[in-house]
């Protein structure tokens, strides 16, 4: 009897731990927006060299397409070294944090220096932006406006997350 109940209470943790295991696992991904590995419509983006970045804006010349094409090839390679220099203090700053006696003075200008590179990257692509406008008339721009704007809503409920009542 004891043997049964210990079988039953074993089978009844099992059939409720299982679901709960598959669900933490990471699902397929590839079709969504996000920054991931390269795949999708955003890693294919970047993957092709800016080819598709404005794909969607309506009746854009071939002139302007060439324009747009070279904003980003320029913003890009403006980027990269920024890039590159934050993953070497973000290898720098893990470094300082493992430390078995981590220097607080240095984690905190590492930091500092991250979120400097990291702002000057946003500003860059602030400027890059402005230039494809420049390049827009009227509707091509009001068009990259309203997508630009719901960049940040991908994904989300526009009115925020739900609660049970």
């Amino acid at each position: 009897m004891k043997k049964s109940r210990i079988q039953h209470f074993i089978m009844f943790l099992a059939v409720m731990i299982l679901p709960i295991l598959s669900y933490a696992q990471p699902g397929q991904r590839g079709s969504g927006n996000g920054q991931g590995n390269g795949q999708g419509p955003r890693g294919k983006r970047y993957e092709q060299g800016g080819e598709r970045m404005f794909m969607n804006i309506p009746n854009l010349s071939d002139e302007q397409k060439d324009n747009l094409k070279a904003i980003h090839v320029a913003a890009q390679q403006d980027i990269l070294p920024l890039r590159n220099e934050i993953n070497e203090k973000e290898a720098s700053l893990t470094t300082l944090q493992t430390d078995a006696k981590p220097d607080m003075k240095a984690i905190n200008n590492t930091i500092d220096e991250i979120s400097e590179l990291k702002a000057s990257i946003a500003k860059r692509r602030a400027i890059a932006h402005q230039d494809v406008r420049k390049q827009l008339d009227d509707e091509q721009r009001l068009f990259l406006d309203t997508q630009f704007q719901n960049k940040g809503n991908r994904g989300r409920n526009p009115d925020g997350p739900r609660r049970g009542k």
